[in-house]
C-alpha cells in the first residue's frame, strides 16, 4: 500500500478488506478504511446494503485484520435527485446506521469517529446538517479549474487533472463546531 494513501473510502467486501490486509501487511502499515454504504435508490451505485453491513460486521473476519482498521462509515453516493428531502432520507438513515454500528461494535473505540456523505457537491449543506463529518466535493471545487496548455475557456473536470496520481473527488474533513 503506498505511503500516500491516508483513509479507503471505500471498503465493500470481505475480499477486498483481505487485500486491504495483504497489502497493509507487505508495507507494515494500519490501513485507515471506512464501510461503503449503498444509500442511493439507483442500482448503479454501490456499496454494502445496510443488511449487508451488519452481516459483514456479525462475521468478525475484520477482527482478524491487524492491518485494517475500521474508522467509519462513508455513503456511496446519494440518488441523483433534485428532492432534497430525499437526499436527507437517504443521508439520515446513513446516519442511524453509523449509530447502530457505533453502539453494536466500537462502542469503546474513539477512533470509529467517520461519517462521510455525499451526493452532488451542491448535496454538501444537507451532509452537514445531517451530521457528516467529512464531506466530498468534486466539482465545486474543480469545475472551474483552468487547464495550463489548453485553448481558451477549457477547465478541468475530474479525471482530466494532470496529477501523478488519479483522484476524482476531495475529502474535507469538518472539524468538530456547534451549529
Amino acid at each position: 500500500m503506498p505511503p500516500f494513501i491516508s483513509l479507503i473510502h471505500s471498503l465493500d467486501s470481505e475480499r477486498l478488506m483481505l487485500e486491504i490486509e495483504k497489502q497493509g501487511a507487505l508495507n507494515n502499515r494500519v490501513i485507515p478504511c471506512l464501510l461503503q454504504i449503498h444509500i442511493a435508490e439507483e442500482e448503479t451505485k454501490s456499496g454494502f446494503s445496510p443488511g449487508e453491513c451488519r452481516q459483514f460486521l456479525a462475521n468478525g473476519k475484520w477482527k482478524e485484520c491487524t492491518h485494517v482498521r475500521l474508522k467509519g462509515l462513508m455513503g456511496g453516493m446519494a440518488t441523483y435527485t433534485d428532492d432534497k428531502d430525499q437526499i436527507r432520507r437517504e443521508f439520515q438513515q446513513l446516519k442511524s446506521l453509523f449509530e447502530e454500528i457505533k453502539a453494536g461494535y466500537f462502542s469503546n473505540d474513539p477512533e470509529f469517529n467517520e461519517l462521510s456523505m455525499g451526493g452532488m457537491s451542491g448535496d454538501y449543506p444537507i451532509a452537514i446538517e445531517e451530521g457528516s463529518t467529512m464531506i466530498r466535493l468534486g466539482t465545486l471545487i474543480l469545475e472551474n479549474v483552468r487547464c495550463e496548455g489548453c485553448p481558451p475557456g477549457v477547465t478541468l473536470m475530474p479525471p482530466k487533472i494532470n496529477f501523478p496520481y488519479s483522484i476524482s473527488i476531495l475529502s474535507i474533513k469538518i472539524p468538530n463546531f456547534v451549529y
